[in-house]
C-alpha cells in the first residue's frame, strides 16, 4: 500500500491503522500524517477525529507508558515524567498516569535496585559506594528523598 495521503479520509484511514497497532502519542501521529503528505490543518482534523473515535488517547498512552517503564525498565517518576514531556504529553495526563503507579510497587522496585547495585559495589569504600549508588539511582529517575530513605534503611 502506498503510504501517501491525498485526502483527509485517506489520512484518517492510514492513521487509524497506525494507531490500532500500538498506543501512540499525539505528536507522533501528527509527524506521521505530515510525512504522509497532509498539511498541518488537515493533520489536526485527522487527529481530532482519531481522538473522537478513540483511536488516539494521550491519557491512555501516558498510563501505559508510565507503568511499563516502571515495571520493565525500572525507571523512576522523574525519568518517566521527563520522557513524557519530550513527547509533548500534557501535565494533567502525566498526573493521571502517575496515579496508575502503585506506591508499594514503586518503593519495592527502588529498594530492589538499590540492593542489587549495593551488591555490585560491595568491594568499594563506603563514601565512594554511597556516591555511586546515589548517582545510579538518580540516573534511573528516582527521587532524592526516596533514595535517601532506602539507603539509610539498608545501611551502606
Amino acid at each position: 500500500m502506498d503510504k501517501r495521503a491525498y485526502t483527509i479520509k485517506q489520512g484518517f484511514d492510514l492513521a487509524a491503522d497506525y494507531c490500532s497497532r500500538e498506543e501512540r502519542y499525539q505528536k507522533q501521529v501528527e509527524e506521521k500524517l505530515l510525512a504522509w503528505g497532509l498539511n498541518y490543518e488537515q493533520a489536526q482534523l485527522v487527529i481530532a477525529e482519531l481522538i473522537t473515535s478513540d483511536f488516539l488517547s494521550e491519557e491512555r498512552y501516558a498510563k501505559i507508558f508510565a507503568v511499563s517503564k516502571l515495571r520493565q525498565s525500572k525507571w523512576g517518576k522523574i525519568k518517566i515524567r521527563s520522557s513524557l514531556k519530550e513527547k509533548y504529553v500534557s501535565d494533567s495526563c502525566i498526573r493521571i498516569a502517575f496515579e496508575e503507579i502503585d506506591e508499594k510497587e514503586y518503593f519495592d522496585i527502588c529498594y530492589s535496585l538499590c540492593s542489587h547495585k549495593l551488591e555490585e559495589l560491595k568491594d568499594e569504600k563506603s563514601p565512594a559506594k554511597e556516591q555511586k549508588l546515589y548517582r545510579y539511582m538518580f540516573s534511573k529517575g528516582f527521587e532524592f528523598e526516596l533514595v535517601k530513605q532506602i539507603i539509610s534503611s539498608i545501611q551502606v
